[in-house]
């Protein structure tokens, strides 16, 4: 990054959508009876006349800064969970990782794969309304307590791309279905279509 323009260059390679940038200040050479004021006191006592750090040794680390690369969809960051507890016929919603994690019954989640392979069929687009749409009302609804996870800063950076940027959290709240069917691009007007298709085709 250089200091007149803040220009970021990145090497060559692959990047998963958004990257987690922590600075850290270094020694550019060797520094002997290291000390400072920050360091706790009982290191301090400890070591009351500093210590050795070799070269390109870490002094300090900044909080850490995320950046997003690319807009990514809103479902890039959605991901099915099985999991034993949810009961047969239910499914839950965590959004306390960097993911938004829909929880299902294990022997559910692989006829929803198989489903989710048929891309074209009537009951993949009945996922969309019936599971992913549900949990993202729920990721709208509790989106200020979730602010530095990846899902959030994804489906932020989508309402801005829509023109929803200055949304505050009440109008938030009880417009989510509306804001989600947005960002999911009218689901139920996708399965409607899909099912009015296959009528028409048989």
């Amino acid at each position: 990054m250089t200091k007149d323009r803040e220009t970021l260059v990145l090497d060559a390679g692959e990047y998963d959508g958004e990257l987690l940038l922590t600075p850290y200040v270094v020694s550019k050479g060797r520094i002997k009876k290291f000390r400072s004021k920050e360091h706790a006191p009982e290191w301090r006592t400890h070591r009351p006349g500093g210590f050795s750090v070799p070269e390109a040794g870490i002094l300090a680390v900044g909080n850490s800064t995320r950046v997003t690369l690319e807009d990514s969809p809103v479902n890039s960051v959605i991901d099915l969970v099985a999991n034993s507890k949810v009961a047969e016929g239910s499914f839950t919603v965590v959004l306390d990782d960097d993911r938004i994690k829909i929880h299902v019954p294990e022997a559910e989640k692989e006829k929803i794969e198989a489903v989710r392979k048929r891309r074209t069929s009537v009951e993949f687009a009945a996922l969309y309304p019936g599971l992913y749409l549900h949990a993202v009302v729920e990721a709208l609804k509790n989106l200020p307590d979730h602010v530095n996870t990846r899902w959030a800063f994804t489906i932020q950076n989508a309402l801005d791309g829509l023109g929803h940027s200055n949304i505050d959290h009440e109008l938030l709240t009880n417009d989510a279905l509306k804001f989600a069917q947005i960002l999911m691009e009218q689901p139920v007007g996708g399965f409607l279509a899909e099912a009015l298709r296959l009528d028409e085709e048989d």
